[in-house]
C-alpha cells in the first residue's frame, strides 16, 4: 500500500484536521524539549477517542508501520522521538 493511501486512510479515522503531514506542522512532535533528539515521521495522527487509537494502531499493525506514541512530549531521554 502507498504511503499517499495509508495517509488517506488516517484521515477517514480521525479527520483530516488531525493528520499532520507538512513539516512545520510535524516539529514539535519530532525533537524533544532540550533539541537532543531529532525525528522523521510520515505524520503526526492526534485521535480523539480510544476507538480512534484502535482503529489508527490496526491500520499501523496491518501496514507494517511503526509507531511512537506521545503524552506530551516531556521525556528526557529522547523515547519521544520517532526515529528510522
Amino acid at each position: 500500500m502507498a504511503m499517499s493511501d495509508i495517509i488517506d486512510r488516517l484521515k477517514t479515522i480521525v479527520g483530516a484536521p488531525h493528520v499532520a503531514t507538512e513539516a512545520a506542522d510535524m516539529a514539535g512532535y519530532l525533537c524533544e524539549p532540550r533539541e537532543l533528539y531529532r525525528g522523521r515521521a510520515l505524520c503526526v495522527v492526534r485521535p480523539g477517542s480510544t476507538a480512534e487509537v484502535a482503529a489508527v494502531l490496526r491500520l499501523c499493525d496491518d501496514t507494517g508501520l511503526r509507531v511512537t506514541p506521545q503524552g506530551g512530549n516531556t521525556g528526557l531521554v529522547g523515547g519521544q522521538t520517532p526515529m528510522d
